[in-house]
């Protein structure tokens, strides 16, 4: 099965989900509003081709969804502009663009280096999910002796985006560098590569 995006009017959006069907796919989800249709679904891979001259003909775009029925939520330290929005919320927008369920935590004491700390309804809200993105900034030190120790006796995977480059040997937990606090899009050639190294 291929899991793919549907994006378009909603003028006639039932063709294509009627031949969803026909072929013997199924959808995942459908988000209709007055302006936009998204619908997330499945179709052999013998069917691609026929929903793909569908999607012509009703004039919308298909995308690829490669991380259909994901949960992952995202966690940051805090909302201060310093620690979150741009990276965070960007990162989010490629995650879903990507077909996952992404839910966003910000850690009510997630910032400092000696009382940075987790709660339990923290860690039972992260451990309900398949996979944990963290992100914290850019000082080695808070990372490697406080950062790290607080994320991983977590029982899930976990993704750690940072900017310094570290080696970790913790096997729960997936470590990219060269991204943190940084204002950027995700949109650009070298940023939609830093963004699919977390993917």
């Amino acid at each position: 099965m291929e899991f793919m995006i549907f994006r378009g009017a909603p003028y006639r959006h039932d063709w294509v989900t009627d031949l969803i069907e026909d072929v013997g796919g199924f959808i995942v989800s459908i988000d209709l509003t007055s302006t936009e249709v998204v619908m997330i679904f499945a179709v052999p891979k013998e069917g691609v081709s026929k929903i793909e001259g569908m999607v012509k003909i009703v004039h919308g775009e298909l995308m690829p969804a490669p991380l259909t029925g994901i949960e992952i939520i995202m966690v940051s330290p805090s909302y201060a502009r310093h620690h979150a929005p741009v990276p965070h919320c960007n990162l989010i927008e490629g995650l879903r663009e990507s077909g996952a369920k992404v839910n966003s935590l910000v850690m009510g004491r997630g910032v400092g280096l000696t009382i940075s700390q987790m709660s339990a309804m923290e860690r039972l809200a992260i451990e309900e999910h398949d996979i944990a993105i963290f992100m914290f900034g850019c000082f080695e030190h808070c990372i490697r002796e406080y950062k790290l120790k607080m994320v991983e006796k977590l029982k899930i995977p976990i993704v750690v985006m940072a900017y310094p480059k570290l080696e970790v040997e913790m096997s729960n937990i997936t470590y990219v560098s060269g991204l943190s606090r940084m204002l950027m899009s995700f949109k650009k050639g070298n940023e939609k590569t830093r963004l699919n190294r977390v993917m």
